[in-house]
């Protein structure tokens, strides 16, 4: 969806003066729907669909769907061996990280709800339950979660922003965890990796446009949700240690480095309104082109 048309540019990240109340309680939770996307990476989503399993969440208000991604280790057979319970939606071959999501979205019917995690997360307990209140009290269509290390002792993510040219921050990354990091507030966009969105609302800005493949299609989303009238909330008390890039690696470096060069200024050209993007189209095109080139010499240096 082009949103050139529409005024403004990136905004959401000042900090909350009144904001999220304590986690609903059982009775007042809504149904939702956890989507995984996973390729060859079953050893991290074992440990994914156990701590959700135990997450204190109504049964008979969770669904969890798994898209795999043309798996050759045998994924759709071991989730149905060892997890009965979760749908598994079944390509033949890559589609990528967006058109997963969006397989998984529209396989929950009847979630108002919508929760994305990475395969390689692994949530702390009451992190579906904090990560949905805000959005099931209305008071934001989005949610990001705080994200650690692997080992718990950096932040990974603590919310998202992105510079004037359509890069992605996210706050906090390498720091050791603080209180800096445990107040909520408004921000860009939600890590793909470890967020939830009102189902009706994803829906009716298209969810993630599948264009990207992979990486950036979260800050586009995020971008879009704040032009359409929604906003985004970073909700600390939801809290999940992330394998940093454990499906990424899988992919050949230049792969990588198209879409890192690409997708940024894809994203920008996107959503900026024509007026701010004259503005900031030549120092779009310098970056690209400084990307580009430091890129293609990684790749001469390492051939």
């Amino acid at each position: 969806m082009n949103t050139r048309d529409r005024p403004g540019s990136p905004r959401g990240t000042e900090a909350l003066s009144v904001f999220h109340g304590k986690a609903l309680e059982a009775k007042e939770l809504p149904s939702i729907a956890v989507v995984i996307p996973t390729l060859d990476g079953w050893k991290d989503l074992d440990g994914c669909l156990r701590a959700i399993a135990v997450q204190e969440f109504p049964s008979d208000r969770l669904s969890v769907i798994v898209v795999d991604n043309g798996s050759l280790d045998g994924t759709p057979h071991r989730i149905q061996g060892r997890y009965p319970g979760v749908q598994v939606i079944g390509n033949e071959s890559n589609l990528g990280f967006a058109a997963a999501m969006n397989q998984g979205s529209r396989a929950a019917r009847d979630a108002r709800i919508l929760v994305f995690l990475n395969n390689d997360v692994r949530l702390e307990n009451g992190f579906l339950r904090e990560l949905i209140s805000p959005i099931a009290r209305g008071e934001c269509t989005t949610t990001s979660a705080k994200m650690l290390s692997w080992d718990g002792t950096h932040i990974d993510h603590a919310g998202g922003a992105c510079n004037f040219q359509g890069i992605a921050i996210a706050y906090g990354y390498g720091e050791i965890p603080g209180p800096a990091h445990d107040f909520p507030r408004q921000c860009l966009f939600a890590c793909g990796g470890a967020m939830a969105m009102e189902a009706a609302f994803f829906d009716r800005i298209g969810g993630f446009d599948e264009g990207y493949f992979a990486y950036y299609e979260d800050l586009d989303l995020g971008w879009r949700t704040w032009l359409a009238g929604g906003s985004v909330h970073y909700v600390p008390a939801a809290c999940c240690i992330h394998r940093h890039s454990a499906t990424s690696r899988r992919f050949p470096p230049e792969v990588l480095r198209v879409l890192q060069v690409r997708n940024p200024l894809l994203t920008a050209f996107k959503n900026y309104d024509d007026a701010n993007l004259a503005r900031v189209l030549p120092a779009l095109l310098a970056m690209y082109l400084h990307r580009t080139w430091v890129m293609a010499r990684m790749g001469s240096a390492s051939s």
